[in-house]
């Protein structure tokens, strides 16, 4: 292929995500990831119609039949090459109005979650085709849902106990006396 240039189809394929991996702070940093620091993805379910796409565009990708019937899922991602960053980092995530997805307004993006994953498929210089994740659009948005403490992207669903922090506090240390006052007061004096 020397001397040729490259080609690369960009592919907008709609669909139902899986496993969206697609922050910096949530990529995936599997062991066989280290070479790179980590890599975003996020599987995708495929109705016919962008089955059909996704095949036609020559992606080595590998199809595999959703559990559920729903359609062929794929995983794509995106690596992170710090001495590469206009093929690396977190993919560009948005929302139905196209607009910057906020994590701490709108939440993690859960399994079932609806929308379109933006890809190129390329050709390599090895002759095989590559496929990069350029961004995701969450059309309809469905909470991640964690059970149990800890097991939440950012550790237990901590609840608002400030009401009765007090009253624990007060149940747990008796008011001091005025002697003990007296002996804080006299352990303070500087001479």
């Amino acid at each position: 292929m020397a001397g040729s240039k490259l080609k690369a189809t960009e592919l907008e394929l709609f669909g139902i995500f899986e496993w969206a991996k697609v922050f910096e702070f949530n990529r995936d940093k599997a062991e066989w990831n280290a070479d790179t620091d980590g890599e975003c993805k996020i599987t995708l379910i495929l109705d016919e119609e962008n089955t059909k796409k996704f095949q036609a565009s020559g992606s080595q990708k590998k199809m595999v039949p959703d559990e559920d019937g729903r359609g062929m899922k794929v995983t794509v991602g995106r690596k992170f090459r710090p001495a590469m960053e206009w093929q690396g980092g977190p993919p560009p995530v948005v929302d139905a109005a196209g607009d910057p997805w906020d994590v701490e307004e709108n939440g993690l993006i859960g399994n079932g979650s609806k929308g379109v994953v933006y890809i190129t498929v390329y050709d390599t210089r090895s002759g095989r085709k590559g496929t990069r994740l350029e961004g995701v659009q969450v059309i309809e948005h469905v909470a991640l849902e964690t059970e149990g403490s800890g097991s939440g992207p950012r550790g237990p669903r901590f609840k608002d106990y400030s009401s009765s922090a007090k009253t624990v506090a007060a149940k747990s240390s008796p008011p001091p006396t005025p002697k003990a006052a007296q002996q804080v007061e006299e352990d303070n004096i500087p001479f």
